[in-house]
Formats: structure tokens, C-alpha cells, sequence
């Protein structure tokens, strides 16, 4: 706790947030609406989506990253249009915005996953990071599909 609070964390300890997960959820694609890369919109609902940070589009640094979470929020939305099947795993905490955290399965897979092996997040447990520690999204290409 301490760590947290004044920057730093004892050698060897891991850092990674525990949440404690609750049972998934089968959704309709069409249920899913997608404010961002990171984040989904069901019925009133904001939530969150774990293990990854994509680039912004309402808080962009600059017109290179606005452009990538353009490119991010459409491969997400390309996804979910071309999935089979949609899971969602719900966590018991909310962020410090009060949105629902979860995890999206699409066909099995994690998006968190997706996104980094194609390129458009990073992995990101959901502590809060110093500004040297945050992604350059500046110097990241754009979105490759696979």
C-alpha cells in the first residue's frame, strides 16, 4: 500500500492488480457499443475493458494518437461484426472513473490479447502509471491486422 502511494514498490514484488473475477456473460454484438479501444458502452453501462491501454480519443497527447485510437476503435468495432461469439467476464471493481471493469472475449480470444499482438494496445494492469511510464503512441504504427 505504501508503495503505492509514494511511487515505488519493493524488488521482487509484483505489481499486477488481482481482481477477482465474477461468472461471463454471453452478449449480442449488437448489445456492444464501442466508445473507444479500451472501453464498451452496454445500455446505460461504461465499461472499462482490462489488460490493455489503447490510444485516446477524447484525451489525445496529439494527432498521431487521436488517429491510432480512430484505427483502434474500428478494429474493435470490425470484431465484434465479424465475431461468432461475444463473452463478457465482469470484475467486482470499478475504476477511478466509476466505469465497470471487464474482460471481452471474441471467439474465444481476450481482446487485451488481440489488441497487443496486432499492435493497436499495450499490455496495462490497471495501476496507475507515472507520465515517463505511459505508452508513445506517437511512435507506434498503426493497427495490422493478423
Amino acid at each position: 500500500m505504501l508503495g503505492r502511494l509514494f511511487g515505488w514498490w519493493p524488488k521482487g514484488k509484483s505489481r499486477r492488480r488481482k481482481h477477482k473475477k465474477r461468472g461471463s456473460l454471453a452478449l449480442n454484438p449488437s448489445q456492444v457499443s464501442v466508445i473507444d479501444a479500451d472501453t464498451i458502452k452496454i445500455g446505460a453501462e461504461s465499461i472499462r475493458l482490462v489488460g490493455f491501454d489503447a490510444p485516446e480519443l477524447g484525451r489525445a497527447k496529439s494527432e498521431h494518437e487521436y488517429n491510432m485510437g480512430v484505427a483502434a476503435t474500428k478494429r474493435l468495432q470490425e470484431l465484434l461484426g465479424e465475431s461468432d461469439e461475444v463473452r463478457m467476464q465482469r470484475l467486482r471493481d470499478a475504476d477511478i472513473h466509476g466505469r465497470s471493469l471487464a474482460h471481452l472475449y471474441i471467439d474465444g480470444r481476450d481482446v487485451a490479447d488481440i489488441a497487443v499482438e496486432e499492435g493497436w494496445g499495450v499490455r496495462f494492469d490497471g495501476d496507475r502509471r507515472r507520465s515517463d511510464e505511459m505508452p508513445d503512441w506517437d511512435s507506434m504504427r498503426y493497427p495490422q491486422r493478423r
